[in-house]
């Protein structure tokens, strides 16, 4: 239901209703489909509106309308939070791991087996951050409290199981010595 105001009444009808408020990556995904929507439609003549919507410049307006009303519910909207209670901020930008490696200067980087050109994690400690670079998409995940990070770095401990080994070396008998470093923030799990 697009917004438009009404000249009797004062204030612009809603969107949404008041039961439900959408988070930052939410209104960012709608904001992102319509503005893909718009494109076409301006782009293709054969273009269907939506089913049942006739394509009028009126449609295209009241699609404009709803566009510039997602992007000020963005300004204010809440952040997302995950089960932990950690804030998390998600966007895109096609580059390598090997950028945030030298841009990132307070993080360290958190060693998995999945470690390559196209994905990567990095933890600030002091400030306690995540910060997660897959395949373009990037997510940083904000924790509060000493708590919160720590559980975040439990979470992370089981999904990327332990630390690979850096090196190994093979011994005269044949066994083998594997060199693992140690993870930034492993202390904190093990003192809570």
């Amino acid at each position: 239901m697009p917004s438009f105001h009404n000249p009797i009444s004062s204030k612009p009808k809603r969107l949404l209703g008041r039961s439900r408020r959408l988070d930052k990556t939410e209104l960012q995904g709608l904001i992102d489909d319509l503005s893909a929507r718009q494109e076409l439609y301006r782009k293709r003549a054969d273009y269907p509106w939506f089913p049942g919507v006739p394509k009028t410049r009126l449609s295209y307006a009241s699609g404009q309308r709803r566009l510039r009303h997602l992007k000020r519910a963005l300004k204010t909207a809440p952040l997302e939070t995950n089960q932990r209670g950690n804030a998390v901020e998600r966007w895109f930008r096609p580059c390598s791991s090997y950028m945030f490696d030298t841009k990132l200067r307070e993080y360290q980087r958190y060693s998995t087996d999945q470690d390559a050109e196209w994905f990567g994690v990095w933890v600030d400690v002091i400030q306690r951050k995540v910060f997660t670079y897959a395949e373009g998409d990037c997510i940083l995940v904000s924790c509060p409290t000493v708590e919160g990070f720590a559980a975040e770095l439990a979470h992370m401990e089981a999904f990327y199981g332990p630390a690979p080994a850096f090196m190994r070396a093979f011994n005269g008998d044949g066994s083998a010595t594997h060199f693992v470093e140690t993870r930034p923030g492993s202390d904190l799990i093990q003192s809570i």
